[in-house]
């Protein structure tokens, strides 16, 4: 499964179908038209995928914040963001094996000190 590589939050109106099951559809509009507001996740070369839908652009920003850590500040906006929170964990891997390889000279350099306290926090260990 790959990531989102990005999001976007739509304004949507919503328009019931002449069709007598009540049935509705949706079709994107202007932002002082919209019914509800869509977050979508943007994965390379796949296309949107729909996370979901809000009764207020607000909800929609909430969410999206609570997945990513950030604010929504505009759509393909956070691109930066996300690539640095997927190469996290290799990021930890690597730093860990750096620290590893170098404590037995350059453990007393503040860098050294700081690659340590940035592991334990990053592992859930910071005092």
């Amino acid at each position: 499964m790959k990531p989102f590589d990005n999001y976007e939050i739509i304004p949507y109106r919503r328009y019931e179908a002449a069709s007598p099951g009540g049935i509705y559809h949706h079709e994107e509009c202007e932002p002082e038209e919209a019914d509800m507001w869509r977050l979508n996740g943007h994965v390379y070369g796949d296309g949107p995928h729909v996370i979901g839908d809000f009764a207020s652009r607000e909800y929609a920003e909430e969410v999206f914040q609570r997945i990513t850590g950030i604010p929504f500040t505009g759509s393909y906006t956070a691109k930066a963001h996300l690539r640095i929170m997927h190469a996290g964990p290799r990021l930890l891997e690597a730093l860990q094996s750096l620290v590893e390889a170098t404590s037995c000279y350059a453990r007393h350099f503040h860098e050294h000190q700081v690659a340590q306290a940035v592991i334990l926090e990053a592992t859930g260990r910071a005092a």
